[in-house]
């Protein structure tokens, strides 16, 4: 599961980057389907990260791991 997580973030990353954005991974609670991301970069202070965490980083991830939920910290 660990290397779905880590393919995903670095798809994730590389489309981030182009906006001199990032994104880390902070932790994962597998057993409540929650990874706490924090976004680094102009994402920190972007007005439209929330929409980038719910409308892309969560629905990639998803891909993954089914009903995730993605948190900011």
């Amino acid at each position: 599961m660990k290397k779905k997580i880590e393919k995903s973030i670095q798809k994730i990353k590389s489309i981030l980057e182009i906006d001199g954005g990032d994104i880390e991974v902070v932790d994962f609670d597998k057993n409540k389907n929650i990874i706490k991301i924090k976004l680094l970069g102009v994402c920190q202070h972007c007005p439209m990260a929330e929409l980038t965490i719910t409308g892309f980083i969560q629905e990639e991830l998803r891909k993954v791991i089914p009903k995730v939920k993605v948190e900011r910290i």
